[in-house]
């Protein structure tokens, strides 16, 4: 290549890198948007569900609204007792609580809807479904998380993994007993993605189980990972976020307060949360920097890719190499829907 060409060439890479970088950086506030609950993504649309049980979708590209589903309370079809949690699922929007599973199509048209035959958490897979659900041994006379797959009408088909769940929150309103209210407890982080679930179990560490959709495992990723100290900040920010996920506002905080214990541990665990996308493991860790949290990125056979440092969010997303999240400004009272490039 000519020296002239070449330097026009490494000039024009110089200009058009930033700008695609610029490009994968967006932000929007919505705001019509009342206490967000779940969110999720595909490769259309960035889902919210709000504690009002409304189910908003925007477009990926210019962050557009382009689906509302207005969900009632109640125990009818279409209706729901709890918040749900919104998967898109080929062609189908499925929104669900731990005692249904309902269908829509993609223009959010209500379809139908299955009653599941005990209460638990549901996952297509497949033909089927991945469910877990607790179940307490009295022959350890402790409780477990149990997972399964099922056939399409919820039969059993094979249980694949059982995780002793950690000692649950007893919360008293007063009385001579106190009660137990943990800020931070580990819990399986479980993803269904191409059919494979992926079990990440902070009991074990760093630790990921790969199962097929048949229920064999198939692979299994661990590493060396140091335990990251929580610091005074990092449990006033626990406090925080306990207090917006139940509900508190900071007279009955203090009233729950006055009657239970308040338990925190010494260490974080490995990891907060996995996600599974674009044959990426996104595994979000405790470590931060600079009001960023860690993600550790690792190709499906465990292999590490790299580590970045994403805005902290607790309500987030991935998917085509895009972090999506929604954050909050507390100064100016305002949701914001947000993008930026990994």
């Amino acid at each position: 290549m000519k020296p002239a060409l070449l330097f026009i060439c490494f000039a024009l890479f110089r200009v058009l890198l930033p700008a695609a970088a610029e490009q994968s950086t967006k932000t929007v506030v919505l705001p019509d948007l009342i206490c967000p609950r779940y969110v999720n993504v595909d490769h259309q649309r960035f889902y919210i569900v709000e504690s009002r049980k409304r189910v908003t979708g925007y477009s990926v590209d210019d962050f557009k609204k382009n689906l509302e589903i207005n969900a009632r309370k109640g125990k009818g079809p279409g209706e729901y007792v709890n918040v749900p949690m919104v998967v898109p699922y080929g062609e189908h929007i499925i929104i669900k609580t731990t005692n249904k599973i309902a269908y829509y199509s993609r223009q959010g048209k209500y379809l139908h809807e299955k009653r599941l035959k005990r209460i638990g958490v549901i996952e297509p897979l497949g033909d089927g479904y991945l469910f877990w659900y607790f179940a307490y041994s009295k022959e350890e006379r402790s409780f477990f998380t149990v997972i399964e797959i099922q056939d399409s009408n919820q039969q059993r088909l094979k249980k694949i993994y059982k995780y002793k769940a950690p000692k649950m929150n007893y919360i008293v309103s007063g009385g001579s007993r106190r009660g137990r209210f943990d800020l931070l407890r580990e819990n399986l982080s479980t993803v269904v993605c191409n059919n494979h679930i992926y079990i990440a179990d902070p009991s074990r560490g760093f630790f990921i189980t790969v199962i097929d959709h048949k229920g064999r495992v198939i692979g299994e990723i661990s590493k060396n990972y140091p335990k990251t100290k929580i610091t005074t900040e990092d449990r006033k920010r626990l406090i925080e976020k306990a207090m917006y996920i139940n509900g508190y506002t900071k007279q009955t905080w203090k009233r729950m307060r006055q009657a239970n214990d308040l338990h925190c541990p010494e260490f974080f665990p490995a990891f907060e949360k996995i996600t599974v996308s674009d044959d990426r493991i996104y595994v979000k860790t405790y470590k931060s920097r600079d009001g960023k949290r860690e993600f550790i990125i690792l190709d499906l056979n465990g292999k590490e890719i790299k580590r970045v440092y994403l805005e902290d969010a607790d309500m987030w997303a991935i998917r085509d190499s895009t972090y999506y999240f929604i954050s909050f400004s507390e100064d100016k009272d305002e949701w914001s829907l947000n993008r930026s490039g990994i």
